[in-house]
């Protein structure tokens, strides 16, 4: 299965968030490269489209299963283990 994903960069610039055909959305600090959150286990298709909020820490997720979910910083599982 070969969908679009979507993806996202922060307002401040610093943060990439990006959909999966996983049911995840990932999130990346861009200064380290490094992967920082896991979302999942909240949709039940690929997530297709992300976006940040440009007042608050948050992010929203919308997926084909027809749902948006949103995201602060203290609903993630930041010690997720990092994509592969």
């Amino acid at each position: 299965r070969r969908e679009r994903v979507g993806l996202a960069f922060s307002p401040c610039m610093r943060y990439l968030a990006t959909g999966s055909e996983d049911k995840a959305a990932y999130v990346f600090d861009l200064r380290t490269a490094a992967p920082l959150a896991r979302l999942r286990g909240q949709h039940t298709d690929v997530v297709s489209c992300v976006a940040f909020n440009p007042l608050y820490p948050q992010l929203v997720t919308g997926s084909y299963d027809g749902w948006l979910r949103f995201y602060t910083a203290a609903a993630t599982d930041a010690g997720a283990p990092p994509p592969r």
